[in-house]
């Protein structure tokens, strides 16, 4: 009875800890065989050789067989459904004596080592232990079975706390070697003094003062603790391990050098809201001698502080004896900050190329942020109404267009030294090289400005783009400046080549939609490159964002969610995330490879007009009609 009913709770805790970590599509068998000896068949293929055992498995009808040497093969059918698990156990029965025979076959990870290879099974005590073969660690706890060519390897067994072990083996071609190694507790002069485990994860999460303490003394407990924990992350301490990476093989790119992951995270890490789709940037021999040492890999973070809260500083793997650091994005859905803005017509926002300063622009005021403080440095009266602003790519200057003009401000002093170009504008954007400026005008226009001498108000106009039938809402130039894109309330986006002036694409997608109090059909507000110049994204007033491919104008994708009117959309730095700000006060991100909508921010309490990432896309921020600009962060 009591067997049975520890049976019970063990199936139930692992049933809550694996429906937690299932896919979409998938659930879990967790089988129990008595003897635990056993070789496990799903569906005619080998899946395991003992057990307890939690097996992933996709929807639907399963057949399961059950054999070990001198007993009765068992056989059962399961149904798997999404994001559950079933619980299993399956006593063998003795073969009668006549019919009992010895095992046939070969042993389990012999039939599936490769030639020149062998294994080693190894168990220790305590299980919680990082095995490092040859010097590489390969796994974090046991039992566990690696694959080794054959040979003589050099293994070591550490665990805090304990009398570390070393042993050498001799792997022989297709043969299992199993070692049971014991790890005695140090010595009391030896022993490290006792730390929480994992170390004040929760104070750093959730940081509260005491009572007795000073503010200065909470500051300096918070970073005792930061630093404590980083340190730990620093030497691969299992108990800090933040997920567990696996490794997909048949995605990784060979040119771009993407290899792509996904990461089981840990129930503490989880509280930072990290996706699980990640990639390593790795060359072809890296990527290979990664797969080749395990498909599974151990992750970890570094911490930081920012405004007194606990932020990832970097997400690592760990590999080949080495960190590699994560290099997918990891979603800002952090709100930690909220400055005020004037008059609240709907903010305009920019990072200079820097990544040092934001400037935000509302009604006719310009404000400049420092980035690092978020602290305001500069406050600009333009005297008309901004409409858009940019920064020049030396982040010293910024201009800003509306009220029927262009207006060149120094962002040090926050004066205009020169005068303004008088011209209407509706979106005004910088080329990468500084020498020239694209507006965007209500009677369908675009204009090209060519700086002709070291005066920054001194531009004179080399191109007219004349094509679109109503008012240009935004212009953008490509990343490398050769192509311009606009967009217009005529239901389209074009695509200009820069040095001639000609037209490239004539994209039409957008349809008449939503029709809101100015009278608004389908207008497209909102045009963005990808950092790599191939995808276009659009936004409009019909709620929805489109992806175009730039070489062919050919319509990729449609992304849906939003409630009303797209007012802008931003690309990650990475180019594999995509923001957009709505008429229903919400910012969304999504992923570009899909269109799968990652998250929704909430906050704005009315429209949202402007979102931008920074340049090294570790914050995003948002400027909306309520009068408020907020800055998100993972």
């Amino acid at each position: 009875m009591k067997t049975r009913n520890l049976y019970t709770t063990l199936s139930l805790s692992l049933s809550l800890f694996f429906a937690g970590a299932a896919h979409a599509g998938e659930g879990a068998l967790a089988l129990t065989t008595d003897p635990k000896e056993a070789e496990i068949y799903i569906d005619g293929q080998l899946k395991a050789n003992s057990t307890p055992v939690i097996l992933k498995l996709p929807e639907g009808k399963h057949q399961i067989e059950i054999k070990t040497p001198g007993k009765r093969p068992e056989q059962l059918e399961v149904l798997i459904t999404n994001d559950a698990v079933i619980s299993k156990k399956v006593t063998l029965t003795d073969l009668p004596p006549p019919s009992a025979s010895p095992p046939a076959e070969a042993p389990f990870f012999a039939g599936a080592a490769h030639a020149g290879e062998g294994a080693l099974a190894l168990t220790t005590d305590p299980k919680e232990a990082e095995i490092y073969i040859d010097g590489q660690l390969k796994a974090n706890s046991t039992p566990v079975i690696l694959k080794l060519p054959e040979g003589k390897h050099q293994i070591e067994i550490k665990t805090p706390g304990k009398r570390p072990e070393q042993l050498e083996v001799l792997i022989t071609n297709d043969a299992v070697l199993s070692k049971k190694v014991t790890l005695t507790d140090l010595s009391p002069s030896s022993a490290s003094p006792p730390t929480e485990a994992p170390l004040g994860i929760p104070s750093l999460l959730k940081p509260t003062r005491d009572s007795f303490e000073t503010a200065e003394e909470f500051q300096q407990r918070r970073r005792s603790l930061l630093q404590a924990f980083n340190t730990a992350v620093e030497k691969h301490d299992p108990r800090y391990q933040a997920g567990l990476a696996s490794l997909n093989k048949g995605g990784y790119n060979i040119d771009t050098g993407e290899f792509p992951l996904r990461v089981q995270w840990q129930p503490w890490a989880k509280a930072f809201e990290l996706p699980e789709p990640n990639y390593l940037k790795v060359g072809r021999d890296e990527a290979t001698a990664l797969w080749q040492e395990g498909e599974q890999k151990l992750v970890f973070l570094y911490l930081k502080s920012v405004a007194n809260q606990a932020k990832i500083k970097q997400p690592v793997l760990v590999g080949l004896g080495r960190e590699w650091p994560l290099a997918g994005a990891f979603l800002p859905t952090r709100q930690y900050a909220t400055f005020s803005l004037d008059e609240g017509y709907g903010g305009r926002v920019v990072f200079s190329p820097d990544g040092k300063l934001l400037a935000s622009g509302d009604g006719s005021m310009v404000k400049i942020w420092k980035v690092g403080t978020g602290q305001e440095a500069q406050r600009i009266d333009n005297t008309a109404k901004v409409e858009s602003l940019a920064f020049f790519p030396d982040s010293q200057w910024l201009v800003v267009g509306g009220g029927n003009t262009l207006k060149f401000w120094e962002v040090a002093t926050g004066k205009q030294p020169y005068a303004g170009l008088a011209t209407t504008v509706n979106s005004v954007a910088v080329h990468p090289d500084g020498m020239m400026l694209a507006v965007a005008e209500s009677d369908g226009g675009i204009k090209l400005l060519q700086k002709v001498s070291n005066n920054m108000g001194l531009f004179t106009t080399i191109k007219n783009l004349t094509g679109h039938g109503n008012s240009v809402q935004e212009v953008t130039f490509s990343p490398d400046g050769t192509q311009l894109a606009s967009a217009s309330q005529d239901k389209s986006l074009k695509i200009w080549e820069v040095q001639s002036g000609r037209l490239l694409q004539d994209l039409r997608g957008h349809h008449q939609g939503h029709w809101y109090w100015y009278g608004d059909k389908g207008y497209v507000h909102s045009v963005a490159f990808s950092p790599d110049g191939k995808l276009l994204a659009s936004a409009s007033s019909d709620l929805t964002i489109k992806l175009w491919e730039v070489s062919t104008g050919k319509e990729l994708r449609t992304l849906r969610g939003h409630e009303d009117t797209v007012y802008s959309v931003t690309f990650h730095p990475n180019g594999k995330l995509l923001a957009s700000a709505s008429e229903d006060h919400t910012v969304r991100l999504w992923e570009v490879s899909t269109g799968k909508e990652l998250q929704t921010l909430k906050g704005h309490e009315e429209a949202v007009t402007a979102v931008t990432f920074s340049p090294d896309g570790q914050l995003l921020v948002s400027g909306g009609r309520d009068k408020t600009i907020r800055w998100w962060g993972p």
